[in-house]
């Protein structure tokens, strides 16, 4: 019996869902666990640091450090338990480490928060996503991360720590931090998934900055039509 190739696509990206779905309030639940046991104090990682520069200028600093090295400062510390999380779940954590608001409030949101966006950033959150699309493509274009949609379902390193607090903190692993079981987990050549992380952890961090701006006016926002 001959299966279909578009039924085994969906069947396998229907069971990412599911595993994504499951695992996030899993990973969230043990990263946060975590607050407060590692001891390191590196002030440039916490939330509220980085806003002297703009959203752009932090962003972009990714394209360097995935040819590069190091992913903007955010080894993980010694000691700090760090694992491979499935992408989609891993920015879902972030974003939820470091704003008081369900990830999923930033699905949807203004021209640009999701898959695709177009037209004028309706406000600084949406602006934040509109960086982190570009950041993405420029990896992609660069020939940092190969593939179209699978960058959103690529295995990074990561650690949160402090979260729900002033202090909260993120790190991405730099690319040299990753086994070779790390890389067949990940999907992606180590420097990828490290720039993904950072991608990951500045948009985070621009959500952290802008929280007070966010606005319901533009939750599941009629991009189509609008933008």
């Amino acid at each position: 019996m001959t299966i279909d190739k578009k039924w085994v696509i969906c069947i396998v990206f229907t069971s990412l869902i599911v595993v994504a779905a499951v695992v996030t309030p899993v990973v969230v639940m043990m990263q946060k666990s975590e607050a407060g046991t590692s001891g390191v104090n590196d002030p440039y990682l916490s939330a509220g640091q980085g806003a002297a520069l703009t959203d752009q200028e932090q962003m972009m600093g990714a394209h360097e450090t995935g040819m590069g090295g190091a992913v903007g400062g955010g080894a993980a510390p010694n000691g700090a338990a760090m694992g491979p999380s499935e992408m989609v779940v891993q920015f879902g954590g972030m974003v939820e480490c470091l704003v008081r608001r369900g990830s999923l409030a930033y699905n949807g949101y203004g021209c640009h928060c999701g898959l695709g966006g177009s037209g004028k950033p309706v406000d600084a959150t949406d602006r934040c996503c509109q960086v982190h699309d570009r950041c993405y493509s420029q990896l992609k274009k660069q020939g940092i991360c190969k593939g179209d949609k699978s960058v959103y379902f690529t295995y990074y390193k990561s650690n949160m720590n402090n979260c729900d607090t002033p202090n909260a903190k993120i790190w991405c692993a730099n690319h040299h931090q990753y086994s070779f079981f790390d890389s067949i987990l990940s999907g992606q050549q180590p420097r990828c998934a490290a720039a993904l992380c950072h991608c990951d952890r500045t948009a985070a961090l621009c959500f952290a900055r802008h929280s007070n701006s966010y606005s319901l006016n533009y939750a599941s926002y009629q991009a189509k039509k609008t933008c």
